[in-house]
């Protein structure tokens, strides 16, 4: 577990907006109205956040082998945040608790993210394809998903909700001159051509 106090960071745009709807007053300081009152800027500055909280748990396995003569490598890296807290005092006194793990949203941390990096030489020929992978997770979890005795629902679930994500890679090099360390050497980032996931930032 990780326990800091005077924490100083930002909360994110769409987070200032929400706080201040929701009456912290702190937080409307930093939203910038013209005179029809229609909003222009908000201004995601640092705040003392008075304390962050975060367990989880960093996973890497790797293996080497052979296969006659060729070469090959397995890596696995994964993170699981069980949870990031973040405390933030308001003019009341009682403070403002918004958990950020499991959110794909900015400052947010989804629950799993992983990494897998697999190599193959054969003779002067090396591939390296790996796969990124970003678990799902809500675009908010400050607003309510269900309803309650005294509150209604702020969003839908479907609304808030973004798949897992995975993009493929491929490098590949070839030692034209070995002796000379002559190598020629090219990579891919998106080799499927996925479209990325949008997920809204600071406005």
């Amino acid at each position: 577990d990780i326990d800091l106090k005077g924490v100083i960071q930002g909360v994110g745009g769409q987070d200032v907006a929400t706080f201040c709807e929701q009456g912290v007053t702190d937080f409307c300081n930093l939203m910038t109205f013209n005179s029809g009152g229609t909003l222009l800027t908000v201004s995601n500055s640092l705040l003392n956040l008075s304390s962050l909280k975060t367990n989880g748990v960093d996973m890497t396995a790797s293996y080497d082998g052979t296969l006659g003569a060729d070469k090959f490598s397995v890596r696995v890296n994964a993170t699981y945040t069980n949870r990031l807290t973040t405390t933030i005092p308001t003019p009341s006194g009682v403070p403002t608790i918004q958990e950020n793990a499991g959110s794909v949203g900015q400052n947010g941390f989804p629950h799993w993210k992983g990494n897998l990096q697999l190599s193959y030489t054969h003779g002067q020929l090396t591939l390296s394809p790996n796969v990124r992978f970003v678990g799902p997770g809500r675009l908010s979890t400050i607003f309510r998903e269900e309803a309650t005795a005294t509150s209604p629902i702020e969003i839908a679930r479907a609304q808030n909700r973004i798949g897992a994500y995975y993009v493929v890679g491929l490098s590949a090099s070839f030692d034209v001159l070995p002796d000379e360390g002559f190598q020629v050497c090219g990579a891919v980032d998106n080799l499927l051509n996925r479209e990325p996931k949008i997920v809204a930032g600071t406005f």
